[in-house]
């Protein structure tokens, strides 16, 4: 179940009842970690980020597939999703668009960009991810979706 009141909360700003599901920095270089791979951003202008933990946070229950974490960047409208998943990429990728599927319509003007870090990845060029990539995009047009086993997504 996605919570009623996410679209508040990234809008404006506000403190929710879960408020341990969201974090607000500018860091230079946000970073989770989890299954023994890590996820960070090169936040170049120390812009806010805001950080939602979204398994068991923005979405609990058991009936959805849903990412690991959102990380939002106002100013660049900007959504990373981002799965922590020690293998399976498969997995990490249907999870990643069903959360998109489920929190896009709350944020509306935000190119979503999905990213599944994993122990082993498939080659960028594999058919698989090509096709997932090209329904993505025509469905959100600049959104990106990456399966690789380190990331060095860069914010300006």
């Amino acid at each position: 179940m996605v919570c009623n009141r996410f679209c508040e909360c990234h809008t404006k700003n506000i403190l929710c009842d879960k408020s341990e599901c969201k974090t607000t920095t500018n860091e230079s270089n946000p970073t989770r970690r989890e299954n023994g791979v890590s996820y960070g951003i090169m936040n170049e202008g120390k812009s806010q980020a805001i950080i939602y933990h979204v398994d068991g946070g923005v979405i609990t229950g058991a009936e959805e597939k849903r990412c690991d974490y959102l990380f939002m960047f106002p100013l660049q409208t900007k959504a990373f999703f981002v799965e922590l998943k020690g293998r399976h990429w498969e997995d990490a990728v249907e999870q990643l668009e069903n959360t998109v599927r489920l929190l896009c319509p709350a944020m509306p003007g935000y190119t979503p960009h999905l990213r599944a870090v994993v122990n082993k990845a498939p080659r960028t060029d594999y058919i698989g991810i090509k096709n997932r990539r090209k329904t993505l995009y025509q469905r959100y047009p600049g959104a990106t979706l990456e399966v690789k086993k380190r990331f060095a997504d860069v914010i300006g």
